[in-house]
Formats: structure tokens, C-alpha cells, sequence
């Protein structure tokens, strides 16, 4: 396991600040019309894996360092 602080050091806001964020940014309306197709959504699924793939990678590195 790692040390969580370094976690917390590299956060924009505390984790209980995000926690409340994640509520609050409904910028979007729940129209039916607004929809993303399955291609732009595969896009953004790898991207956000490769993001989470980097950040595991760097806070083993971190970790071990």
C-alpha cells in the first residue's frame, strides 16, 4: 500500500470539498435530446483509463521511491 498524503498533497481541493463538488456540477439538464454517441464515449472511457492506468503508475513510483 501507499502513503494516502501523497494523494491528498496532489489534490486541487480537500477530498471533502470534492466529495460535495461531484453533487453540485450538474451544468447539464436531463433533456432526452443530449446524448453521446457510443464512439465519443469508448473515446472518453480509454481516456479516463490511461488517466487512472498514469496516476497508478506514478503513485507506485512515488510510493517506492
Amino acid at each position: 500500500m501507499f502513503d494516502t498524503s501523497l494523494i491528498r498533497s496532489k489534490l486541487s481541493h480537500p477530498p471533502e470539498m470534492m466529495d460535495a463538488m461531484a453533487t453540485q456540477l450538474n451544468l447539464l439538464g436531463q433533456e432526452d435530446d443530449w446524448r453521446l454517441d457510443e464512439r465519443t464515449r469508448e473515446a472518453g472511457r480509454r481516456g479516463v483509463a490511461e488517466a487512472r492506468r498514469i496516476l497508478d503508475e506514478t503513485m507506485k513510483r512515488l510510493a517506492a521511491a
